[in-house]
């Protein structure tokens, strides 16, 4: 081809030649653009949970929508990195004062402060629902869901004020009926019924390595209240052979206008992670996986803990069952597992090494105390450290991220023309959510306490 012929060539279009065009400069615009807005997505994955920890958590739905829960719990991870530096920094300039503080006063009634009486603690003496043991279809999990000193807070005192919202020094009381690391002892809060106290809150830092980590316990008699499982909105999403079920994601109106509701608590993770079961009133939301940890509500009120298949068991009594997880603990023993790093087995999301807002939930080994656990710049294995501390003999890990995390109890609304007959009072100053926690659509699942005997008076603290 002559030199000429090639100079033709060369100075006809592109078109002309039957050649592609380069990418257009509007797709690098693009491909610049939707970088730069997953760039600031997280970053503020990172950066907003610290600020406010309700968009943190909707901003983490919506991430994970986008490019799945692995890529979304790894920068989570990032972010509570960040969120733990801040807050040893913040303990650290207070000269180490504690990091939580109650919402509520305590009763200061010497009665109401009284525990029952607990006979000797035994892993058989629990009460077994009388029933014919029926089948539960069941699914295999994806994979199979030691020791610290805890340092003593220092001790604050309780104005002795009326319940109210704002915040308060943990307290110190004088019980001495506790365990010996449950700081000074258990304290009465909330609702009673015919003036005695049916709950008691305690702290304890279960994790001399993060000094600065704190734990809230509510400590609840089981003999005088009932449990119910409320789906939420949303969470945990129904497996594809559930049928349709109305799921307004607020306490049932016949318990808020009943004068019974006494208290509710966050549940578990969603379905996305982990999967985890769930049964309403016989109606199964998500098929129970075996080997995983499950809060197991019974016709006859009673209340277990315990792994699917061991210590939770089907039955046609077994009227109500929440899954999370692997257990923290079985038969008193914190399980092992408590130290893995591996995402998947605590529900691909962050892992159980990073430190965060935990709660849990445990059952002593009669089977008439549940205790509820809540703290923030926890590892796994320090939330199950918290509730061996508290006593428990089963216990499992529910939902986490302050977003999620919640202990209400309920009081009657003060004024006349309130949106709802009672407003809820938050267990700690720090945890997200306003009086209608709960009574309010909610996305979550929660557990609701109503008072057992519909014939008991409820009383508040003053």
């Amino acid at each position: 081809m002559s030199l000429r012929v090639l100079k033709l060539f060369a100075s006809k279009p592109v078109a002309a030649r039957g050649l592609k065009r380069p990418p257009s400069r509007r797709w690098g615009f693009v491909l610049v653009t939707v970088g730069m807005a997953a760039l600031l997505a997280g970053v503020g994955l990172v950066v907003v949970p610290m600020a406010l920890p309700q968009a943190g958590g909707v901003a983490a739905d919506a991430l994970r929508t986008l490019v799945g829960p692995r890529p979304v719990a790894e920068l989570e991870s990032v972010s509570l990195r960040v969120q733990e530096a801040y807050s040893v920094l913040r303990f650290q300039l207070s000269g180490g004062k504690p990091q939580l503080a109650w919402a509520q006063t305590a009763s200061t009634d010497s009665e109401a402060l009284l525990l029952p009486t607990l006979g000797p603690a035994t892993a058989t003496s629990a009460p077994s629902p009388t029933c014919t043991p029926t089948t539960v279809p069941t699914s295999t999990p994806t994979e199979a869901p030691h020791t610290t000193e805890t340092p003593p807070l220092p001790p604050t005192t309780v104005p002795a004020t009326r319940v109210s919202a704002s915040a308060t020094p943990a307290p110190t009381a004088t019980r001495d009926d506790a365990p010996p690391r449950v700081e000074g002892g258990w304290q009465a809060f909330g609702p009673h019924l015919d003036g005695h106290a049916i709950m008691w809150r305690a702290t304890v830092r279960p994790d001399a390595a993060h000094p600065h980590a704190e734990v809230a316990l509510v400590r609840i008699a089981l003999e005088q209240v009932r449990l119910s499982l409320v789906p939420g909105r949303n969470e945990p999403s129904a497996a594809r052979d559930t049928p349709p079920f109305p799921r307004p994601g607020v306490i049932p109106s016949d318990a808020v206008a009943s004068g019974r509701l006494l208290a509710a608590f966050n549940g578990g993770f969603q379905a996305v992670h982990g999967g985890y079961g769930m049964m309403v009133e016989n109606l199964v939301i998500r098929p129970p996986l075996n080997d995983v940890a499950t809060l197991g509500v019974y016709c006859d009120g009673a209340v277990r803990i315990g792994a699917w298949g061991r210590g939770v068991v089907t039955d046609t009594c077994l009227l109500s069952y929440r899954q999370n997880c692997p257990p923290l603990i079985e038969d008193g023993e914190v399980n092992p597992l408590v130290r893995s790093g591996s995402r998947r087995v605590w529900g691909l999301t962050i892992t159980a090494l990073d430190t965060t807002w935990r709660s849990g939930l445990g059952i002593s080994a009669d089977a008439r105390f549940l205790t509820y656990a809540v703290g923030h710049g926890l590892t796994v294995e320090a939330l199950a450290r918290a509730l061996e501390a508290a006593g428990v003999h089963h216990a499992m890990q529910l939902d986490i991220n302050p977003a999620y995390t919640h202990f209400v109890t309920y009081l009657p609304a003060q004024r006349g023309g309130a949106r709802y007959p009672v407003v809820a009072q938050k267990l700690l100053a720090q945890m997200v959510g306003d009086q209608t926690q709960y009574l309010a659509p909610y996305g979550h699942d929660f557990v609701v306490i109503t008072a057992a005997d519909g014939s008991a008076v409820v009383t508040y603290t003053d």
